[in-house]
């Protein structure tokens, strides 16, 4: 095994499942509680906001273990005159902890920023023409075209920022996670339809745009996911020095 072997995974796969179901049930608790208090469409988006709060502690505490054992590990090779460095650069693998909160956060992302620019979308119709659609598949994919010029842009940075933090095991967390939200807009699209169905049936209008839109989302979020990662792979050596110019300031400060 040479020097610069990457250091095996440490963690187990069943506290990485768990600790990733922590930011995933906050937030659809939060979602459901609040649907059930009549918070309407705000309770969405606030679900997935509470899971990326509750996530980003469980990442970085994770992301920062990751780096704690490469160091650890590399105590006993040879370095050059920049040994943080190379440690950064060379050593640090994601556990399974570290890659399950990156899909579940990287998937609420998604959705999040796909609600919001659908709420964009949606506030914009008959300001920049004077008239809202009155057919509900032309409104839907009027609102989808509004959307992108925002949704796009922040896949990019989340899809950025995943592949700094995961390295060689981005493409596949990146994939995972773009089907993980696909997923969730479709069953969360049809549930919201059986919901209104039960409430107002005359008023709900079923349309091939509920099925077919989120499919067109995903698989444009996942070629913004490898343009991403191509953009993180070039910078890769920058965050890396960043990454490393923190640790020695905080490991001065505790000095």
């Amino acid at each position: 095994m040479s020097a610069t072997t990457p250091i095996a995974e440490q963690g187990s796969h069943a506290v990485a499942a768990l600790k990733a179901l922590v930011p995933s049930v906050a937030g659809a608790c939060a979602a459901f509680g609040l649907r059930a208090a009549g918070a309407g469409e705000f309770a969405e988006v606030t679900g997935a906001a509470i899971a990326i709060l509750v996530g980003l502690p469980f990442l970085q505490q994770a992301t920062r273990r990751d780096g704690e054992r490469a160091a650890a590990r590399s105590s006993s090779r040879p370095s050059g005159a920049d040994g943080a460095s190379v440690v950064r650069h060379t050593g640090v693998v994601p556990s399974a902890t570290t890659v399950a909160l990156a899909v579940v956060l990287a998937a609420a992302a998604f959705w999040l920023a796909d609600l919001l620019t659908t709420w964009m979308g949606t506030g914009s119709l008959g300001y920049l023409n004077g008239e809202y659609p009155d057919d509900a598949s032309t409104a839907a994919r009027m609102v989808a075209l509004r959307s992108l010029p925002v949704f796009v842009p922040a896949v990019f940075l989340v899809s950025v920022a995943i592949g700094h933090r995961l390295r060689a095991r981005a493409a596949g967390a990146l994939k995972t996670a773009v089907l993980l939200y696909t997923v969730a807009v479709l069953a969360f699209n049809q549930l919201l339809l059986r919901h209104w169905e039960t409430i107002a049936p005359d008023q709900v209008e079923r349309t091939p745009e509920a099925i077919y839109l989120p499919v067109v989302f995903g698989i444009l979020s996942w070629f913004v996911c490898r343009l991403g990662r191509s953009f993180a792979a070039r910078t890769q050596n920058r965050y890396d020095a960043a990454e490393t110019a923190c640790l020695r300031a905080r490991a001065d400060t505790h000095d």
